[in-house]
C-alpha cells in the first residue's frame, strides 16, 4: 500500500509503498500473500526477534502499533485528511483513503472537503497553536486540545460547498507546487 510520513507531507513525496498484513494472522499472511510474506520474514522478524516489545516480538508481521481504531475509522473512506503532529507550519491535506500513514502524522478521518476548509483557516491554525503543546521549539497537534474541543462552525449549504470547493482548489495547489518543487 501506498505509504505517507511526516516528511513526506512536508516536502516531495517519495512515493514509498509498505506492506500491510493488517487483518492477517501469521498463517494467512503466509499464505495470501507469499512473496510478501518472505520479505518481511527476511527483513523484519530478526530485527522484531530482538525487540523488548512483547506485542512486537510475537507479531512480528504486523506494524508495531496497527491502531485498530483509526484503521475502523478510515474504512471506506476515499481520502482523509493528514496533518504533521509536529511541525513549524501547520498544513491539512487530503491522502488518498488506500495510504497507510505514518505514526508523524495526525489523521483525521473525513472526506469531506468542508472540514478540510475549516481546519486550514486561520482560525483553527490560531487555536492550534495556542491550544497545542510543542516539542522543542514547533508546534504539536494534540487531539485533546487542538481538535475535540474546537468549535467548528455551523454552515448553510452554500457555505459549506463553497468552503470545500476552496479547500480541495488549495490542497491542489500546495500538491502541484510540492510536485514542481523540491
Amino acid at each position: 500500500k501506498p505509504f505517507t510520513s511526516n516528511a513526506d507531507m512536508m516536502r516531495r513525496t517519495r512515493e514509498l509503498h509498505v506492506i500491510d498484513f493488517a487483518g492477517h494472522d501469521e498463517a494467512s499472511a503466509r499464505k495470501t500473500h507469499p512473496a510478501a510474506y518472505q520479505r518481511v520474514f527476511d527483513t523484519v522478524k530478526p530485527f522484531r526477534a530482538q525487540n523488548r516489545d512483547r506485542q512486537r516480538k510475537e507479531r512480528w508481521w504486523l506494524f508495531g502499533r496497527s491502531n485498530q481504531d483509526m484503521r475502523r475509522a478510515l474504512t471506506g473512506l476515499p481520502r482523509y485528511i493528514l496533518t504533521p503532529e509536529v511541525a513549524k507550519h501547520r498544513p491539512f491535506a487530503f491522502t488518498d483513503g488506500e495510504t497507510v500513514p505514518d505514526a508523524s502524522l495526525y489523521v483525521i478521518a473525513s472526506a469531506d472537503a468542508f472540514i478540510l476548509g475549516v481546519l486550514s483557516s486561520r482560525l483553527h491554525i490560531a487555536w492550534a497553536l495556542l491550544a497545542g503543546g510543542t516539542l522543542e521549539d514547533r508546534p504539536r497537534y494534540q487531539n485533546g486540545p487542538c481538535f475535540l474541543p474546537f468549535p467548528f462552525p455551523s454552515a448553510n449549504s452554500d457555505q459549506h460547498i463553497g468552503i470545500g470547493e476552496l479547500a480541495q482548489e488549495i490542497d491542489l495547489l500546495r500538491k502541484r507546487q510540492q510536485a514542481a518543487h523540491e
